[in-house]
């Protein structure tokens, strides 16, 4: 029995995995230290999913869309990399657990736990009906899994109301040291990160600014290594810094169907109190950085809008290219005609066209192109005479086995090779009808254009831009604008 292992590790919180826990790299020392004992040979692939929730997944594959580490263990397991994955319980995996399980046995990969242990079955007899033992204890394992989740739900639901009301949070936000039953202290060095941000924004500088300055600082982030506006916001928003704590602000509701979450304030069930831990800045602040938040809120008006986004590129390195022009007051489309298109990527160093020059030049190239696409003859089909000889010698088959000039298995096993064939070729006609009906459709699109040719150039200048970018989409895939200028269109 030849097994070839691998390693999953995992824990659930970030704070679990730092270098001062031990979970992760306790679950992979024994991991290898067993597997060795039994004499099993390590391929040295560890999964290692470090503060990853495993509970909030509708489907497997949502799951490998957000951990990495997921995807590529299902991988190579499917690659035959290893054929029994290690793991220090069946928790590693929570409501992934069945799911991933059933994958790795259509793979010929079993799964071992540690505190579970159940001996893996001889690869070359193994598949996923071999054995009910290991599939009975990973059921006891998801219902102890819930039971114990369901558990910790209840106690939180009953000890944090008390615990609120004595003056300490229920989470210590970023700038505060977390002591054990006792008030979070200031962090000397990350609270100062907190104060700036407050200061900025009190002071007018958007969210943006403040990230950019706190980075330039070299501040720590709260997670990761870049601060992000959305992370800014949550701090200048949180009451806990004016000195005060809370608890069912708002309810996070899981979409069992599509696994999105949701936060839904339930102000009527919010507990307020007094905190016991030094503020950073007064309640009267905290209410001038809400307002603030929430006036910056109303002001957003979407995204920038402008003709041609999406479709232009530049001819020297092959980047996008934008459009950099103002923005009309209370209007969210620019004002194309007072800005220029430069590459994204180079800047202006590389290429840059006015839009009062760009644009007369895409019409000319546009117009010309259609008149060529007026041109075309719409493509004539055929009937496909391999598909008609396919179905006539189905028919005579059929006819000579009912004459009982085949046997039943030879009849059908003929029968599949012309019914694969005749598959294809309806297939292949099937393409050719769609063809046709594109090119005739994109013709009837483009006599439009050119007989109403004023009317449409007018609406590019005056139109909502998305709509006309949508309808300039349908004809053609880039404008690719070289320095000269020269302007190319392409089409699909």
């Amino acid at each position: 029995m030849n097994i070839k292992y691998a390693v999953w590790s995992a824990v659930s919180k970030d704070h679990q995995a730092k270098p001062d826990k031990v979970s992760l790299s306790e679950q992979i020392a024994i991991a290898h230290k067993r597997s060795m004992t039994k004499g099993w040979e390590s391929t040295d692939l560890e999964y290692i999913v470090p503060g990853e929730s495993r509970t909030r997944y509708v489907n497997l594959r949502d799951a490998e869309n957000e951990i990495p580490q997921l995807k590529q263990m299902l991988d190579d397991a499917q690659n035959g990399k290893f054929n029994l994955l290690v793991v220090f319980d069946y928790n590693r995996l929570r409501d992934l657990l069945d799911p991933v399980a059933k994958t790795l046995a259509a793979y010929g990969v079993q799964l071992y736990s540690l505190s579970q242990p159940v001996e893996p079955i001889p690869t070359e007899t193994f598949s996923p009906y071999t054995s009910d033992s290991e599939s009975i204890m990973r059921g006891m394992a998801q219902i102890l899994s819930r039971a114990q989740i369901s558990d910790i739900q209840r106690k939180i639901a009953y000890a944090m109301p008390k615990r609120i009301l004595g003056g300490l949070p229920h989470m210590v936000p970023h700038g505060y040291i977390p002591v054990q039953g006792r008030p979070a202290i200031i962090d000397p060095v990350r609270s100062q990160a907190c104060i700036i941000a407050k200061d900025m924004a009190l002071d007018g500088k958007s969210l943006r600014q403040i990230c950019s300055y706190l980075d330039a600082e070299g501040h720590p982030a709260p997670k990761g290594k870049r601060w992000y506006p959305q992370t800014v916001q949550g701090i200048l928003e949180n009451i806990y810094y004016a000195g005060q704590v809370t608890w069912l602000n708002g309810q996070i509701t899981n979409d069992p169907r599509t696994g999105k979450r949701k936060l839904k304030p339930t102000p009527d069930r919010a507990i307020h109190a007094e905190g016991k831990h030094q503020a950073l800045w007064t309640l009267e602040e905290h209410h001038q950085l809400v307002a603030e938040m929430s006036k910056r809120e109303k002001n957003y008006i979407g995204k920038r809008a402008y003709l041609f986004s999406g479709l232009l590129f530049c001819g020297n390195c092959g980047a996008n290219m934008s459009l950099h022009a103002p923005r009309l007051p209370g209007n969210q489309y620019v004002s194309p005609e007072l800005g220029r298109y430069r590459c994204r990527k180079n800047g202006n160093s590389c290429n840059v066209i006015a839009h009062t020059e760009l644009f007369p030049l895409v019409l000319e190239r546009l117009r010309t192109a259609l008149l060529e696409v007026e041109s075309e003859k719409i493509n004539a089909i055929s009937p496909d005479g391999d598909l008609t000889e396919l179905i006539d010698r189905r028919n005579r088959l059929t006819e000579a086995y009912l004459a009982k000039a085949y046997k039943l298995a030879e009849y059908l096993e003929i029968k599949k090779d012309l019914d694969s064939a005749i598959e294809q070729a309806e297939g292949k006609v099937a393409n050719l009808e769609y063809e046709r009906s594109r090119q005739a459709e994109k013709i009837k699109h483009v006599n439009f254009i050119l007989k109403n040719w004023d009317d449409f150039v007018e609406s590019l200048q005056t139109d909502n831009p998305q709509a006309n970018n949508q309808a300039l989409r349908s004809i053609l895939t880039r404008i690719i604008i070289s320095p000269g200028p020269d302007v190319r269109l392409e089409f699909d």
